[in-house]
């Protein structure tokens, strides 16, 4: 269960008792690197203080997002769940959960507290660097002899640079990034012609999540074909049973960028419980990587969410007939999950179906790659 609201108020009269450090001087840059690794240069996702507290994006801790190979990651993922308001950060042992309704972070395994919430900046959750490295039993720098600005470097056990030679050997890299990100703060568009009529502005693309069910119905396989030839990736669902049997599919799955969550069907929470424990061992002895997300019943979503877990709430059902009428319905949605069962029937009408919604410019996302 989630900590009392009382911790919130904690937490804001140690905010009010530190020093605060302005969230970023003007013409401050701040590069951010996961072990070896310089992540892309933006200046909506820099680092941040608030309240004396460095913060980091969530999806920093997240090796799925963060651009580095999987041997070069922090060994963390992390999800966003905008329903529930809440940022899950884990690994093969550990979970943290942000509320950021609550302003409180807790350990959802022992119920354990602390006293450093998450922020939100221009939309996107932001996580204590510190909290989260010294709770994952990772180390961070904080570096200030950068010609080219401030580095925050965050760290995994291994055998990895110093920060002195990091730092020696990537000054041609660290300029690029540089060079890169002025030239975007600085570009501006060529002014109309007066003799040619206003362009009108497209509608903004609809974010498209896809869910696939997968129980048995022996064309998940096919599905995926559909999907890497079409370039978009998909969060797959496996009950504990067929993870098992097509445990070459899960692997297959994973290397080439998708997502594998676990399909739930107990009639009481405590079956469906012992149904992640044992999907979860399944998963993390075929692949040492914990399910990405869950596909429960409706009545213990509430319950998986309050232990951190990211649940999928479909919007739509996919069928195989009539796919551009089915594409055409759903961009009356803001968002759309979409779910789409592993039939024969579906596998052989998922092409079409994905051409359809990229012809109304939908953006097809990967679930774990933004947020649910």
């Amino acid at each position: 269960m989630k900590p009392s609201r009382l911790l919130r108020g904690m937490a804001v009269l140690l905010a009010l008792l530190l020093i605060s450090v302005p969230a970023r001087a003007t013409g401050q840059i701040y590069f951010t690197v996961i072990n070896n690794n310089l992540l892309p240069l933006t200046s909506d996702t820099m680092p941040t203080w608030f309240s004396g507290t460095l913060y980091v994006p969530y999806h920093v801790f997240d090796d799925n997002t963060s651009g580095a190979a999987m041997w070069m990651g922090l060994g963390t993922h992390a999800s966003y769940s905008v329903s529930n308001e809440t940022v899950s950060i884990y690994n093969l042992d550990r979970m943290l959960v942000f509320d950021l309704e609550e302003d409180t972070c807790y350990d959802p395994h022992n119920g354990q507290t602390y006293l450093s919430p998450a922020i939100t900046r221009n939309g996107l959750p932001y996580v204590p660097v510190g909290q989260v490295c010294s709770f994952f039993d990772l180390t961070y720098s904080y570096l200030t002899n950068l010609e080219q600005g401030i580095l925050v470097r965050i760290k995994s056990s291994g055998p990895w640079m110093t920060d002195a030679t990091f730092i020696n050997s990537s000054k041609d890299y660290l300029n690029l990034r540089l060079q890169e990100y002025n030239q975007s703060q600085t570009y501006m568009p060529a002014p109309p012609n007066p003799a040619s009529p206003p362009e009108q502005e497209s509608p903004e693309n609809i974010p498209l999540y896809l869910g696939i069910r997968c129980q048995g119905g022996s064309s998940a396989g096919g599905l995926a074909d559909v999907l890497d030839a079409q370039r978009v990736k998909g969060l797959f669902f496996f009950t504990p049973e067929l993870l098992r049997e097509q445990d070459d599919l899960a692997r297959r799955l994973l290397s080439t960028g998708h997502s594998v969550g676990l399909l739930l069907s107990g009639k009481t929470l405590e079956e469906s419980r012992e149904q992640l424990d044992r999907g979860g061992a399944f998963l993390r002895e075929i692949a040492c990587v914990r399910p990405a997300a869950l596909l429960c019943p409706d009545g213990q979503r509430a319950e998986f969410q309050q232990d951190g877990w990211v649940c999928w709430q479909e919007t739509a059902a996919a069928r195989p007939e009539s796919p551009a009428q089915q594409a055409s319905a759903l961009q009356s949605q803001e968002q759309v999950r979409l779910t789409l069962e592993d039939s024969p029937e579906m596998a052989a009408a998922a092409n079409a179906l994905l051409n359809q919604l990229k012809n109304r410019q939908f953006d097809i996302r990967l679930p774990m790659e933004t947020r649910l």
